[in-house]
């Protein structure tokens, strides 16, 4: 047990310099990605400002802003060009119309009179399609050809300015501000796409490391709980040994207590063996000693020991006869 508990300790500090190696290696390409992570956030936080500002705005807009856009028979050129560069951002395909008193029988769209009948009909629907399409995906996959018409068609007008649009109503300036907001923020992430497929794929690396670095930590696991298993065994069986070991010297000093008293008795048995022979060599002359005891009790007792000396050797004399 001993044996292979070193071989499995080698194999752990082996697993464990490599997992250290991945490690090190996977937290400079974590450092790696958060830095390009922050480079892409710096990149549009402008860009988002804007855009989260701008959605404020159009939430406090109410329905009677909207209707007063609607109210227009004739409306100001930068409300026109607003209301034009919403129908052209939401991707409306905006019908062509005769141009009045063109001699060519020229066709244009008149943004107006759609926004008029498809967005400003329902105003709070308009509302809530301009907040969902700030707040999702949609702002980041704006089609080209849309920015295309953008450029060529909206912003290329002069009623599309800014200090022109500042003195139209509450709401042509919000809805301004979305046209733009969408617009400069699609132009950021657009630019950032390097960026961002560079984090994407460092992303990856960085996952793919992150999931092998799991599975090598994972077996070097299941390597120390081996090792702790046989750690545990090799404890138990030390344990076993030195209580085994301790009991063998109990034993033993309880065998040499025992041989001790086995010994002791071997010679209390011999010693009790030579007093019964003496006993039964002792039988035959019960009888007379007893009659010489009964004599001394009877006879003896006022005399003085010499008396009693002689008349005792003269009882045993004649007993003998």
């Amino acid at each position: 047990m001993m044996e292979q508990l070193v071989v499995d300790k080698a194999a752990a500090d082996e697993a464990q310099v490599r997992v250290a190696e991945d490690e090190a290696e996977a937290t400079i390409q974590q450092a790696e990605a958060s830095k390009l992570q922050a480079k892409a956030a710096d990149a549009v936080a402008d860009a988002q400002k804007i855009l989260d500002q701008t959605t404020e705005e159009i939430k406090s807009l109410k329905k009677e802003h909207l209707v007063e856009i609607k109210a227009f028979t004739n409306p100001p050129k930068p409300v026109y060009w607003t209301l034009a560069g919403v129908c052209v951002m939401f991707g409306e395909r905006v019908p062509l119309k005769p141009i009045p008193g063109s001699l060519t029988n020229e066709k244009k769209e008149d943004y107006f009179e759609y926004a008029k009948e498809k967005l400003l009909n329902d105003p709070p629907g308009f509302l809530d399609r301009l907040l969902k399409f700030a707040n999702s995906d949609q702002k980041n996959n704006i089609p080209p050809e849309v920015i295309t018409k953008l450029d060529k068609k909206i912003k290329t007008e002069p009623d599309f300015a800014k200090d022109r649009v500042a003195n139209a109503n509450l709401a042509t300036r919000y809805l301004w501000s979305w046209v733009n907001a969408m617009y400069t923020y699609n132009e950021t992430y657009v630019s950032t796409k390097p960026l961002r497929e560079e984090l994407a794929g460092t992303q990856k690396i960085l996952d793919e490391k992150n999931a092998i670095l799991k599975k090598k930590k994972d077996e070097l696991d299941k390597i120390n709980q081996t090792i702790a298993r046989l750690e545990a065994e090799y404890k138990e069986g030390i344990d076993k040994k030195d209580r085994l070991t301790n009991q063998k010297k109990d034993c033993e000093i309880k065998l040499a207590r025992a041989h001790k008293l086995t010994s002791g008795l071997s010679d209390e048995k011999e010693r009790w063996a030579n007093e019964i022979k003496l006993l039964k060599a002792r039988e035959l002359l019960i009888a007379g000693d007893s009659v010489v005891s009964a004599g001394m009790v009877a006879y003896a007792g006022p005399l003085t020991s010499k008396y009693r000396v002689e008349l005792e050797t003269l009882w045993v004399k004649k007993l003998d006869e």
